[in-house]
């Protein structure tokens, strides 16, 4: 009888989403009632209680007249804030004002656990330094501690921050917007033996021998951004060097120095390219790169000392497939856009990321020359028109600064990036990113601080470029045909935008071949349908459309006869120009199709032509395909082994596919990725897969991509005797990217017919203990798992509706209100009774709780007053 009202609930609550969705406010800068000249935070860490204490000594200058001002501070305990003398001189060794100076006044404060409001008149143009003490135990986010435990031995001590995009909040008081920059300080004690790593100058270490203490001393004088404080604590090998007098360092786990190198070895070189690329030299006093124990992002640039995971770093082996200097120049792109100029508000976080991946890019383009590049950039539009298709770049509309990180603002706006550079040309382009570096250094920049600099040294009005580009969303969608006159001796080129909405404005360009010889043309596209007429009296033997490497972002299908397809795979000087006639041709399954790949696969000079050859041969049936992917697999280049080997599992079942794959797996291959691939492709190609399959589990890998692969194929074999598993793979004691991996097949594989209803319990229970212990990701893997069995994981509600409302990650907590409400609606009747009542208990029972310590608070506030 209760099936419909809860189904009703959860239409509701979906409902209510939705409608949230088309609602999100207005986002703009907020206001900035006073300047916040400097931060010293005076710290005591203690790993294994997880907790910080101490004090963060606060310079600050009113903007305008003040009676209150607010801090962010979530879940602080603080005992006291005090108005203080002025702070020591700036580079005394003294981070901080000293614990015992004495307060001036002793200020009023409401701590309501998200900020804190303090007592405090000030006029315009006066200044003030207060003195918070306070403590932070095992903060929900920005901060995070690890150690050993019983179940994972071998976890290290070590305590990192993250403070991006406003998560420093949960262990130092601060105004937490990018709108606000400061000079920061950090003093921090720490047990003897453990390394401190922070923004800035170590000004020094001292020893405490009777305490069995280190105190550490930072100091970071060019004002920065509050989501750049890092604070790093733990045990490391270091790697140190120095550029143009300035050190550099590499903080790795112990043992792991000498893969170091094949990470950071090119960081010198970058320093010296992005210096002479953006017209600054490198703007801090010194470049850490720290990798550190379960970081979560690929890296996170912080100033002057970027965060890592240990993913970065590999093993000559992995070093056939994976290198790092991608992530080591993005990261290092950010010390110029993020750090030295920063977007005033997450609606412009595009000029953060956009240009450190686009700087990535160019980094590729310098090092290993214009075919990688070039494949970058279909990488990126490849990411970039999905994700905007329904946001612009410059949104300021957003439900939490989170949800601005992605596609749109990394790959797609590196694509207008290129974009502009090819329209406006090298040497306008560069002149524009100098002067747009030099002119907003050291401040909050916005989308249009961009767009003045290149107008001013183009003399190009780009409004419209930045309108269609950055500030509405989608992308072209074009449709172009080359038409021909033969009686008339007229070429034309039409050109078709099937988008919803107006026309884009762009210029189309295109190479044509009569023999020999061989004409460019360029168009202005203005209008929906256009079509442009030149006099020609001889049949192409070439024709490509965007010839250069891959400019437009668009998505385009461009209509012509095979031979040309052919001819582009075959001398098309751009690798995008082969890639994508191989991928047309893939479509074509012709045999001369087929054999022209075949072609590329075996003889094109860049790999990544002859991986998209693999690729498209994967989607021809016949034996000649195969035969050709098979040859393949004894290719030097491991990319293209691993597209061939992916290319033979889309083909289905093949016993010959099946009999090479597995032998592979046995003889082993020198790539892990290629391993990971070929247990996926042999699962597919042979008929009884399991054993083999399951014997991966035990081969050690980078990233653990074979045993990851392993449990994913597993799953995928449709097997519920698979559960037990996979909820093993899910314990402490495995990797955190296994258990991850093991979660998500959980989901999947413990809703399978003829599951036994004991598994499927084991399963959930699995997937609530990775929900509560996990990180991010975990979380978001476990909550995936959940959302796959639905009304049968009626028992994990309640901690799923938990994370809906308290998880740190407003990403998160949508995520588990989706996974509750697919629960919930799923529900027997009477699950979900039992299932009220008891949240009813808990509900009462946390409104006893809270009452409590409102009490405790409104008492401690009366003493203070």
């Amino acid at each position: 009888m209760l099936r419909a009202p809860v189904r009703a609930l959860a239409l509701s609550l979906v409902l209510a989403l939705a409608c949230h969705a088309q609602d999100v406010p207005l986002r703009a800068p907020p206001d900035r009632p006073f300047d916040v000249r400097r931060i010293a935070l005076d710290l005591a860490v203690d790993l294994e209680a997880r907790t910080i204490e101490g004090a963060a000594i606060i310079d600050l200058t009113a903007l305008r007249d003040l009676r209150t001002l607010r801090l962010d501070a979530v879940d602080h305990e603080v005992a006291a804030v005090n108005r203080v003398a002025a702070p020591a001189a700036r580079g005394s060794g003294a981070a901080a004002v000293a614990p015992g100076a004495t307060p001036v006044d002793a200020l009023r404060f409401v701590n309501d656990g998200q900020a804190l409001t303090i007592d405090l008149p000030l006029r315009r143009g006066e200044a003030a330094t207060l003195r918070v003490d306070y403590r932070v135990r095992d903060p929900k986010d920005g901060l995070y501690f690890f150690g050993p435990t019983p179940d994972a031995p071998k976890v290290p001590w070590q305590v990192w921050s993250q403070g991006e995009p406003q998560t420093n909040r949960f262990w130092f008081p601060c105004v937490d917007h990018p709108d606000e920059r400061q000079a920061t300080a950090m003093t921090v004690r720490v047990k003897q033996g453990l390394t401190v790593i922070s923004n800035g100058v170590l000004l020094g270490k001292e020893d405490d021998p009777a305490a069995k203490t280190s105190t550490w001393r930072y100091e970071q004088e060019r004002e920065h951004v509050a989501y750049l404080v890092t604070l790093v604590v733990g045990t490391f090998d270091v790697v140190r060097d120095e550029w143009r007098g300035k050190p550099l360092a590499w903080y790795v786990p112990p043992g792991r120095k000498g893969d170091a190198d094949r990470s950071f070895g090119r960081t010198k070189d970058m320093l010296d390219f992005f210096s002479e690329r953006t017209g600054v030299e490198y703007p801090w006093p010194k470049y850490e790169q720290v990798v550190v124990e379960q970081f979560e992002a690929g890296g996170m640039e912080n100033t002057g000392a970027t965060t890592l995971n240990e993913r970065t770093l590999h093993d000559a082996r992995a070093h056939l497939d994976y290198s790092s200097e991608g992530l080591v120049a993005h990261e290092l792109a950010h010390q110029w856009y993020g750090d030295l100029l920063t977007c005033r508000d997450w609606s412009h976080i595009w000029l953060n990321e956009s240009f450190a991946t686009y700087f990535a890019n160019l980094w590729t383009e310098h090092a290993r020359g214009p075919d990688e590049y070039d494949l970058e950039l279909l990488g990126n539009a490849a990411g970039g028109i999905p994700s905007g298709k329904h946001r612009p770049i410059l949104d300021r509309r957003y439900a939490d600064p989170g949800s601005m990180f992605d596609g749109r603002a990394y790959p797609k706006g590196a694509c207008v990036l290129h974009m502009l550079r090819r329209q406006l040309g090298d040497d306008v382009f560069w002149r524009g990113v100098q002067l747009y570096t030099r002119r907003h250094q050291d401040r909050g920049v916005e989308t249009h601080h961009l767009r003045e600099a290149f107008e001013e040294v183009s003399g190009a009005n780009l409004e419209r470029f930045f309108f269609d580009w950055v500030e509405r969303p989608g992308n072209p969608v074009l449709d172009v045909r080359l038409e021909r006159d033969a009686e008339r001796g007229l070429l034309a080129l039409k050109v078709t935008q099937t988008q919803p909405g107006e026309a884009y404005h762009f210029p189309a360009e295109v190479l044509l071949r009569f023999g020999e010889r061989e004409v460019r043309r360029t168009f202005d596209v203005r209008e929906k349908v256009e079509r442009f007429v030149w006099p020609e009296a001889a049949a192409p033997t070439f024709f490509r459309f965007d010839p250069r490497e891959a400019v437009l972002l668009a998505e385009t299908t461009v209509h012509m006869g095979r031979d040309l397809w052919l001819a582009q795979l075959a001398s098309d000087p751009t690798a995008s120009g082969r890639v994508r006639a191989a991928r047309a041709l893939g479509e074509d399954r012709s045999p001369p199709a087929r054999d022209a790949l075949g072609r590329a696969l075996a003889e094109d000079a860049f790999w990544g032509v002859r991986a998209e050859a693999a690729r498209a041969l994967g989607g021809i049936s016949d034996d000649a395909a195969r035969d050709a992917l098979l040859a393949g697999l004894g290719q030097a280049s491991s990319r293209v082994r691993r597209a061939c080997a992916e290319a033979l599992g889309r083909r289905g079942r093949d016993e010959k596919a099946a009999e090479a794959l597995g032998a592979l797996l046995e003889r082993g291959d020198p790539s892990y990725y290629v391993e990971a691939e070929a247990v996926r492709a042999y699962a597919r190609a042979a008929v009884e897969p399991r054993a083999r399959v399951e014997a991966q589990l035990g081969k050690a890998s980078h990233n653990e991509v074979v045993r990851i692969a392993a449990l994913e194929t597993l799953a995928s074999l449709g097997d519920p005797s698979l559960v037990a598993l996979l909820v093993e793979a899910t314990a402490l004691k495995n990797d955190y990217g296994v258990r991850q991996a093991a979660a998500r097949a959980l989901g999947s594989v413990a809703c399978l017919p003829g599951c036994q209803e004991a598994d499927q319990r084991a399963a959930v229970d699995a997937l609530r203990v990775f929900l509560r212990q996990g990180n991010k990701r975990g979380r978001r893997a476990a909550l995936d798992g959940l959302r796959a069995l639905g009304a049968r994981a009626v028992d994990a509600l309640g901690d799923v509706q938990a994370c809906a409302a308290r998880d740190p990650q407003p990403g998160i907590r949508r995520q588990a209100q989706e996974v509750a409400d697919r629960i919930r609606a799923g529900a027997p009747p009477e699950q979900e009774l039992s299932r009220l009542r008891e949240e009813v208990r808990r509900l009462l029972d946390a409104r006893d709780r809270l009452e409590e310590r409102l009490e405790r608070l409104e008492a401690a506030q009366k003493e203070g007053k």
